[in-house]
């Protein structure tokens, strides 16, 4: 519960620059989410559609969510250290880590959907245990996936369940809250509504990535001491 009361602090004190790093990438792609939704073949069944919804968010925010998580990333980082940043130096991070973070994410994501295939609990410890490569791959500037994976399993060691544990906590948090939010909404089905209320839910995403954040800073600070 540190972790998550210290990370609302950051995103509280920061709340302006952080809401300008998440819609410079979170509302093109919400529109852009909406065209094509708009666009593929209706189905009669709501379970189907919502599906394919579903995917077309997830694989847009695959893409381009790794740009503001980088940033975001990037600013707590300097919160920590005592240095300098604004927006201009927080999405150009973003911007150019986007390759490298997203080589990252997709290894990282083979192995987990993998595990999740073989049997939930190993899909749920390998997001445990690689939950700390963003936060590698800016501070450390590693692009190699294969080290950046051994690098946050290492980091990740005997604090899986409690980083389980707060994800679990903030997932909760972010449905509540994004159920309260989408209510106004619900009474209309147009792109610009649905626009509207995706991009307020989004303000809540950064509080995962500085939370992890958190747990990497924790972690990489206690083997310096050693």
């Amino acid at each position: 519960m540190d972790k998550i009361k210290e990370a609302i602090k950051i995103y509280a004190a920061n709340f302006t620059l952080f809401i300008l790093i998440v819609l410079s990438v979170r509302f093109p792609v919400n529109i852009l989410t909406e065209i094509i939704v708009s666009n593929l073949p209706k189905s009669t069944d709501v379970l189907i559609q919502t599906a394919n919804e579903i995917r077309a968010n997830n694989l847009l925010s695959a893409i381009f969510d790794p740009i503001y998580v980088s940033a975001i990333v990037y600013c707590v980082w300097q919160i920590k250290r005592g240095g300098a940043f604004n927006y201009n130096n927080a999405m150009s991070v973003g911007i150019q880590n986007w390759g490298k973070l997203f080589t990252v994410n997709l290894v990282a994501g083979i192995f987990i959907i993998l595990g999740f295939i073989a049997f939930i609990i190993p899909g749920i410890l390998l997001a445990m245990r690689y939950s700390l490569s963003t936060s590698i791959v800016i501070v450390e500037g590693s692009g190699n996936s294969s080290v950046v994976l051994k690098r946050s399993a290492e980091l990740t060691e005997g604090r899986r369940g409690e980083i389980a544990w707060v994800t679990f906590l903030l997932t909760i948090l972010l449905f509540v809250l994004a159920f309260i939010i989408a209510i106004p909404f619900t009474f209309s089905d147009s792109i610009i509504s649905n626009v509207i209320s995706a991009s307020i839910i989004d303000l809540i995403l950064p509080i995962f990535p500085i939370t992890l954040f958190l747990f990497y800073w924790q972690a990489q600070q206690k083997q310096d001491t050693l």
